[in-house]
C-alpha cells in the first residue's frame, strides 16, 4: 500500500515541543524520496543540517524547499537568519520582505518575520510585520505582545497600553501581560507627572 502523506515523518516534523534531530535525520530522507516536492520535508532536512552546523548544506535544502513550494514560507525566514549571521543584511532583509509579501503568509509567519527583523535591529520593518500579523488575525497574542514590548522599549507607553488592554479584553491575561500592562500604565503616569511639573 502506498504510504499516506501523513506518515511518521509528517507527524514528527509537526511536533514543536520535542525534537529528536537524530531521529529526523533518519526518517526524512525516505520521506523526501517519496515526496520530493514537499517543501516541509526539505525545510526540516535543512533544519537538521543547520543544527549540525552544516550551514551551506542547510542553505541548499532551504533553497530546494522554496523551489518545491514557494508558498511554504519558513525557509525564507531561516535563509534570512543565515544571511544575517553572515553579515549580509540586504539579503536577509530581502528574504523577509519576500516572505511578508506572499499572499499565503499566515499571522504566525508574519510574526516570525517581525521577530527576525527585531533581532536584526530593523525595528520599523518589525512593527510592519507585527501589524501585518494582526491584520490577518487580530487574536494573535504573540504578535500583539511583541508589538506592546516594542512600544514599551521605545517609551511609547500609550500605544503599548492600547495593545495590552485589547489582549486582556480578549481574555489573554497572563502574568507577563499584566506585568507589561503595569509597566505601560506607570510609563503613562510618569509622562503625565512630567507634563504637570512643566506646567506648574
Amino acid at each position: 500500500m502506498k504510504p499516506s502523506r501523513f506518515t511518521r515523518a509528517s507527524v514528527a516534523i509537526s511536533s514543536k515541543r520535542s525534537f529528536d534531530w537524530v531521529g529526523l535525520l533518519k526518517i526524512l530522507p525516505p520521506a523526501i524520496a517519496q515526496y520530493p516536492r514537499d517543501g516541509r520535508f526539505l525545510y526540516w532536512f535543512g533544519r537538521v543540517q543547520e543544527e549540525a552546523v552544516e550551514f551551506d548544506k542547510a542553505r541548499a535544502e532551504y533553497e530546494k524547499a522554496i523551489q518545491a513550494d514557494p508558498n511554504y514560507l519558513r525557509p525564507y525566514i531561516r535563509l534570512a537568519e543565515l544571511d544575517f549571521r553572515s553579515n549580509d543584511v540586504p539579503s536577509a532583509r530581502k528574504r523577509l520582505d519576500e516572505a511578508l509579501s506572499v499572499d499565503s503568509a499566515s499571522s504566525d509567519i508574519a510574526n516570525e518575520v517581525g521577530e527576525t527583523f527585531l533581532r536584526m535591529g530593523e525595528t520599523n520593518r518589525a512593527v510592519t510585520a507585527f501589524r501585518a500579523a494582526l491584520a490577518v488575525d487580530r487574536s494573535n497574542p504573540d504578535a500583539r505582545l511583541n508589538l506592546a514590548g516594542h512600544f514599551i522599549g521605545t517609551r511609547q507607553f500609550s500605544e503599548a497600553l492600547e495593545e495590552l488592554n485589547e489582549m486582556i479584553a480578549a481574555g489573554v491575561a497572563s502574568p507577563k501581560v499584566r506585568l507589561l500592562q503595569a509597566s505601560a500604565m506607570i510609563g503613562v503616569g510618569e509622562a503625565e507627572d512630567r507634563k504637570s511639573t512643566r506646567l506648574n
